[in-house]
């Protein structure tokens, strides 16, 4: 995995599920959300096409 300086960051025992949480939760500590982005959110969205593709019940974006 690379950082926005492009450092490489090692997934290791220790610390690589926090690097990998941090990465798809949208967190202030993933490694470049430039590059990587918000898995999670991105997720929350697609869900609310999946369910109202066209948008007609205006669900979108509307986490409970």
């Amino acid at each position: 995995m690379t950082q926005g300086n492009g450092e490489v960051i090692q997934l290791d025992d220790k610390t690589g599920t926090n690097t990998l949480g941090e990465l798809i939760e949208a967190s202030q500590w993933s490694a470049d959300k430039l590059f990587y982005g918000d898995l999670h959110n991105f997720g929350h969205i697609a869900m609310c096409y999946i369910h109202d593709p066209d948008r007609s019940h205006s669900v979108l974006n509307k986490v409970p």
